[in-house]
């Protein structure tokens, strides 16, 4: 995924052979509020993580706050998070999902 984001104009994300997202990598993000995510542990569990994606990193640290959540780690998402959150393998945005 990041070679295909690294050399492409434009990536197509097809599941089951139907196309669902084509655009720039750029422009993927911006369309579907992937441009951050935050990474948080909950209840001192290490091993079971939750992504909460986003605009802005600044949207998403209040978020976590709101919560209560003192750890996490903010990151620029990747093409793989896009890929992952619109073939459903992750939950919808702006909802904290399990991995």
């Amino acid at each position: 995924m990041q070679e295909a984001g690294s050399l492409c104009n434009r990536v197509g994300i097809i599941q089951n052979g139907r196309l669902l997202a084509l655009d720039t990598v750029p422009n993927l993000k911006a369309a579907h509020s992937y441009e951050f995510k935050i990474t948080y542990s909950t209840n001192g569990n290490e091993n079971k993580t939750n992504t909460i994606y986003g605009k802005s990193d600044q949207e998403l640290v209040e978020q976590v706050q709101a919560k209560g959540i003192r750890q996490f780690s903010v990151a620029r998402t990747s093409l793989e998070d896009v890929y992952l959150a619109l073939t459903n393998e992750e939950e919808p945005i702006g909802d904290a999902d399990q991995r």
